[in-house]
């Protein structure tokens, strides 16, 4: 279980559980995964893919709490900033979605949700 490939089996049982579409067992995996690995160069996408999991599965609080983590990570940054916005309107936290859908703008004025959250504050809901 702690042997040099023990790294690549945990992220093979994640893969393995998001295929089958088994949501729960995933989790449970990734959660594994990352309290075995804290300092794996693969933390960012296991907690960016567990948030998602946890988003697509109704944990909004949960889903916000992994997406804020990586809010400054190079590449999943973008897409966590504004998905833990949506979170956090979804669970009717309207001033935290806010203030994040401001930063994001600040953070990234031409990032991949710029257009959406600038219709947000131009409309006023997304």
């Amino acid at each position: 279980p702690s042997g040099s490939l023990a790294h690549e089996v945990a992220l093979s049982a994640i893969e393995v559980q998001l295929k089958l579409g088994a949501g729960g067992p995933a989790l449970k995996e990734m959660d594994d995964f990352l309290a075995r690995f804290p300092s794996s160069e693969r933390r960012s996408e296991v907690l960016f893919l567990r948030a998602t999991v946890r988003r697509d599965r109704g944990d909004c609080a949960g889903a916000a709490a992994d997406y804020l983590a990586l809010s400054s990570d190079p590449v999943h940054g973008d897409d966590a900033l504004y998905f833990a916005a949506v979170c956090e309107q979804q669970l009717g936290q309207e001033a935290a979605a806010r203030r994040h859908l401001h930063e994001y703008l600040e953070r990234y004025p031409v990032g991949a949700h710029a257009h959406e959250v600038r219709r947000f504050f131009e409309g006023g809901s997304k």
